[in-house]
């Protein structure tokens, strides 16, 4: 089953959308999240594989009334959105 999983940074710092990694998929962030899909997959390349690494992209557009725990997802940026409640660029971004 499909569901939202937020894992701990264990004490890491926190940035938020001050994490200059978020400025970068600002502009077009269709394009920076291929680049950075395409990235990840050649940095995790299995050693064993002669091949090339191979990433399939498909768009799909999900109506809201089918989308995956669509209450559960709306609840969690209502959370995010009080915990960065006194950051302003946080909040225009809500």
């Amino acid at each position: 089953m499909i569901s939202w999983n937020f894992p701990p940074n264990n004490y890491g710092q926190i940035t938020g959308l001050n994490d200059a990694g978020i400025e970068t998929f600002r502009g077009n962030p269709l394009d920076s999240l291929a680049r950075e899909i395409n990235q990840n997959s050649c940095d995790a390349k299995d050693k064993k594989n002669n091949g090339p690494v191979e990433v399939h992209f498909n768009l799909i557009y999900v109506p809201t009334e089918i989308f995956p725990e669509r209450d559960r997802f709306i609840s969690i940026l209502n959370l995010c959105k009080e915990y960065w409640q006194d950051n302003a660029k946080t909040k225009q971004f809500f």
